[in-house]
């Protein structure tokens, strides 16, 4: 069966995702020795390094998640169903995170993030309603 233009879609998202969580991952680590550097050189004895070595975890979080993003487009594209299952979980997360992030901006409206975490959440679950098509499940093999 040939593979669904919206799986490619699918994957397509998920790459560029996992090459924002490098950059993200990136600016982390950069920022975390820039901590660590200048708390070395102001003398400043433990804060500056616990901040930099946050930078550092973080970083590292960032990185596995960008893999994990990298994974699952590849396993899309080959048409794998644990691909399929592990993007319709990553996307009901990305749906309940996008409903969280509508909670603080109840105070303090801002209407380009409110608009942003509705397409979010409209993104997320457009991907969860296309992978349970039955065709694209045929596609999987499901």
């Amino acid at each position: 069966m040939q593979r669904p233009t919206g799986v490619v879609l699918i994957a397509a998202l998920y790459i560029i995702s996992a090459v924002f969580m490098v950059l993200v991952a990136l600016g982390a680590f950069f920022f975390g020795g820039l901590l660590m550097t200048h708390a070395a050189a102001w003398g400043v004895p433990v804060g500056g390094r616990f901040a930099g070595g946050i930078g550092a975890f973080i970083g590292v979080i960032v990185l596995v998640f960008a893999a994990l993003a990298l994974v699952v487009a590849i396993g899309l594209i080959g048409l794998k169903n644990w691909a399929r299952v592990v993007a319709m979980v990553l996307s009901v997360l990305g749906a309940i995170g996008g409903l969280l992030s509508l909670l603080p901006l109840m105070m303090h409206f801002a209407m380009f993030l409110v608009f942003w975490a509705l397409v979010r959440i409209a993104i997320n679950v457009l991907i969860v309603w296309y992978l349970n098509q039955t065709t694209v499940k045929q596609a999987f093999g499901a």
